[in-house]
């Protein structure tokens, strides 16, 4: 099949199966229905996907940098390896997709649903993840550094060895949430309120307690930062 380059095109309803290596680039794909598509390697640069429906889609290592996917239906895709830096997925339904390696750098996630989403060692430095639904997703490994995760829901997550260097998880619920070795929490922004639900106490960073001692009393954010072991 030859490549598809439907660049700039208005497309309402498109039903083809097999778009791999399609060249989607600026297409207008608003509202579409691309559930189950083949999207392997598609370049779907700055793409208007708002509210398409790719639930079930295969979207290994399509290139969506800039793509504007506002409340679009990604559940249950598998976007492994795509790059989606500077992506607009706000409100977007993302749950059970697998988005393991992932380049989700600086992309809007607010308020999207990632339940039981697979991020695995994806990249999610200096995202915007507030208010999104993280239950409970898999974020072992995953780069959180800068991220936006204000009252963002993390019951129950996987944050096992993620790096939260520069994190804002202030009001997030980390309720049963696994931190186990995520020694750069120390340099994230958090309320030790915030961590008591937390499967992992301070203790597993490798920190007494004793050994914090935050300037005032009732912070609103305290920044767990130079701690001595």
């Amino acid at each position: 099949m030859d490549i598809l380059s439907i660049s700039g095109s208005k497309i309402l309803t498109l039903q083809a199966e097999i778009l791999v290596r399609a060249n989607l680039r600026y297409a207008n794909l608003r509202y579409a229905n691309l559930s189950d598509a083949d999207l392997r390697y598609a370049d779907l640069r700055s793409a208007d996907l708002r509210g398409a429906d790719l639930s079930y889609a295969d979207l290994r290592r399509a290139d969506l940098r800039r793509a504007d996917l506002r409340r679009a239906d990604l559940s249950d895709a598998d976007l492994s390896d795509a790059d989606l830096s500077d992506a607009d997925l706000s409100d977007a339904d993302l749950s059970d997709a697998d988005l393991s390696y992932a380049n989700l750098s600086y992309a809007n996630l607010r308020g999207a649903d990632l339940r039981s989403a697979d991020l695995r060692s994806a990249d999610l430095s200096d995202a915007d993840l507030r208010d999104a639904d993280l239950r409970p997703a898999n974020l072992r490994r995953a780069d959180l550094r800068r991220a936006d995760l204000r009252r963002a829901d993390l019951r129950s997550a996987d944050l096992s060895d993620a790096d939260l260097r520069g994190a804002d998880l202030r009001r997030a619920d980390l309720s049963g949430a696994d931190l186990s070795d995520a020694v750069n929490l120390k340099y994230a922004y958090i309320r030790i309120v915030d961590l008591e639900k937390a499967k992992t106490s301070l203790l597993t960073l490798g920190k007494s307690q004793d050994e914090i001692k935050p300037k005032q009393k009732e912070p609103r954010a305290l920044r767990l930062i130079d701690i001595k072991r």
